[in-house]
């Protein structure tokens, strides 16, 4: 619907670069056509994968809050066979200043756990890791505790691994995983035997997450290789991936915070400026909340 509803503004459009561009009833339905395929490809992503919000996939991520809970507990096992031993070794009277400074201490070491965890649980979000963030992490990778068989780290090679991620929720590998559904989709399209009148859906869809300045994927192509009409598939996918209440693995951004994002790709390069400017005025973006 976005894709569709900005090629029907550029087609009626009397200024700008775009004012001879003018799409036959064929081409439009080219433009459909690419727009609702252009994403098929995801089928042949892990699920898993696809939707991953956070750098450690739900289940790991209750596996060391477990590992922490256990880590309290061991501490207070702890902490009470010292009291036994000091009470058998001293008696109540002279034992109670030394069990006051063991509960003490517990109550410390309990709540720097909880400061480790909840440091850990803001590592787990996609955002961007900072230098120090890298470094206390490192630190709480070297510490240890006392299992039922032997001493443990409080974080496995593979946690570390995942929360380091610098920024976002994915590892290299998972995000070359999920760009690859441009190619799976461009593959799939191709097999299709269009018609004449609707054989560039394949390579309409190709380009979606191409850029102008040709930092885009899977191929990093030059802005003359992008079509008129990718280009506003890019400008509607990039929006509408922003701002879509439907995706139970990210937050909608504001309609307004969206517009600026892309409004920011625009001024850097990456999509077309003279299409985002047509896509605001028209109001393009106010169809998603229709859909």
């Amino acid at each position: 619907a976005l894709t569709c509803g900005l090629a029907q503004v550029v087609d009626r459009v009397d200024r700008g670069p775009y004012a001879g561009v003018q799409f036959n009833d064929d081409q439009m339905k080219e433009i459909r056509y690419a727009a609702v395929l252009h994403d098929f490809g995801k089928v042949g992503v892990r699920e898993h994968v696809l939707v991953k919000a956070k750098k450690l996939f739900p289940g790991d991520l209750d596996l060391l809050k477990a590992r922490f809970d256990f880590i309290k507990r061991t501490l207070e096992v702890q902490a009470l066979r010292r009291k036994v031993e000091i009470l058998v070794s001293q008696g109540q009277a002279a034992a109670s200043p030394l069990l006051s400074q063991l509960d003490a201490d517990l109550a410390r070491g309990m709540k720097e756990v909880d400061g480790l965890v909840e440091f850990l649980l803001k590592c787990n979000q996609p955002s961007v890791l900072s230098q120090q963030g890298f470094e206390r992490l490192d630190e709480i990778a070297k510490l240890s505790y006392e299992s039922f068989d032997g001493s443990k780290p409080y974080l496995t090679a593979e946690e570390v691994r995942m929360l380091s991620i610098p920024a976002g929720s994915l590892t290299l590998d998972e995000r070359r995983e999920i760009e690859g559904h441009v190619t799976h989709t461009y593959q799939f399209l191709s097999k299709i035997p269009w018609t004449k009148s609707l054989k560039n859906v394949p390579s309409i869809a190709y380009g979606h997450h191409e850029t102008l300045d040709g930092t885009g994927y899977p191929r990093q192509i030059s802005s003359e290789l992008i079509p008129v009409q990718t280009r506003m598939m890019t400008i509607c996918d990039i929006y509408d991936a922003l701002a879509a209440s439907d995706r139970p693995y990210k937050a909608a951004v504001p309609a307004m915070k969206a517009l600026e994002i892309i409004e920011e790709k625009a001024r850097h390069g990456q999509v077309d400026a003279h299409l985002f400017e047509l896509f605001v005025e028209a109001k393009i973006y106010t169809r998603v909340r229709k859909l």
